[in-house]
């Protein structure tokens, strides 16, 4: 097939398809990619000291060679199955718009009660899931009772259970008060404790002392779920109640970051009944839909987002991206 030769951006002159291809690597083999860079890091090592990509002291760079074996096995050359059915030819499956991956390796996924947009359902009165074992490639159905989970929150806690907070009430999209926990030993939900506020898209970040806190999705106010089951409302740290995901990230020192969407980045103490400061201005783009990801301890990359002009395009997202 001929390779287009239009911007691989609209509006961007400066990048070409076959120029945007390259730097993706498009037909270059995994096993080329992660010899390539296993012997990259080994050389930023050498030079610099330290191993790009180190989540702790214990992690070295392997040996810069690949196997032919090691290439093979997908835990370390990567592979790419065919696509996988997630209903089995049963009745209606489940979208895995939601997943965790739970310390068995099987994989808990769910969507909403069916496949139209919430605002079409006439009801909300259960949520498809399941739990997926990528060994058998087999599924159990295990769904939501009365509650419908999609939009919600959720985060792993500490002993591996999911803790699910808020979802979607009604096709007026109002969100609900309750959480949900599922147990990945017996697979199980279970109804956690009611949030004072009902949610709506909040963000759930686990802490270092195993709590989580949940922040967003309609209410002002933060709620820590504490490891006793309870939870404990933030009342000095009201502030972000945005209904979009927030951009969260625990600190090195325990307390929490809010680096978006909104420009002004706030740090959140969630001891006690809390207390949130205002840190620093991340850029001026306000990153709704954008992404971000933890890289190293105390450092963020946030990316995309937006609806700006770039590009010579307007009403577009950024391609831009900042670290923290």
């Amino acid at each position: 097939m001929g390779v287009d030769l239009a911007a691989a951006h609209p509006g961007d002159e400066n990048q070409k398809d076959v120029e945007h291809a390259k730097e993706d690597l498009a037909s270059t083999s995994i096993e080329k990619i992660e010899k390539e860079t296993k012997a990259n890091a080994a050389k930023i090592k050498k030079e610099t000291g330290h191993t790009p990509g180190r989540r702790n002291e214990d992690q070295n760079v392997a040996n810069a060679r690949v196997s032919a074996a090691a290439a093979q096995d997908p835990g370390q050359g990567g592979n790419w199955s065919s696509v996988i059915n997630t209903d089995q030819g049963t009745k209606v499956g489940v979208v895995p718009i939601f997943q965790a991956v739970l310390p068995n390796g099987k994989v808990l996924m769910w969507d909403s009660v069916g496949q139209s947009a919430p605002e079409q359902m006439p009801t909300n009165n259960f949520t498809r899931a399941l739990v997926w074992d990528p060994a058998t490639n087999t599924y159990n159905r295990r769904d939501v009772p009365n509650y419908n989970i999609f939009c919600a929150g959720y985060t792993q806690l500490a002993n591996g259970n999911v803790l699910v907070a808020g979802g979607n009430k009604n096709a007026a999209l109002d969100g609900i008060v309750q959480t949900h926990v599922f147990n990945w030993q017996n697979e199980t939900w279970s109804r956690g404790p009611d949030m004072a506020a009902a949610r709506w898209y909040p963000a759930v970040q686990a802490l270092g002392n195993n709590e989580a806190v949940i922040v967003g999705g309609g209410s002002t106010i933060p709620e820590v779920y504490q490891t006793d089951g309870k939870l404990r409302r933030l009342s000095n740290a009201s502030g972000y109640s945005d209904r979009l995901y927030a951009f969260l990230t625990t600190r090195p020192n325990g307390q929490v970051e809010l680096m978006g969407p909104p420009t002004q980045m706030n740090t959140i103490n969630t001891s006690g009944t809390g207390a949130i400061t205002a840190t620093k201005a991340r850029d001026n783009i306000n990153r709704t839909y954008g992404g971000f990801a933890t890289y190293d301890k105390g450092k963020v990359l946030v990316s995309g987002g937006g609806d700006i002009t770039e590009g010579g395009q307007s009403d577009v997202p950024t391609k831009n991206g900042g670290r923290r």
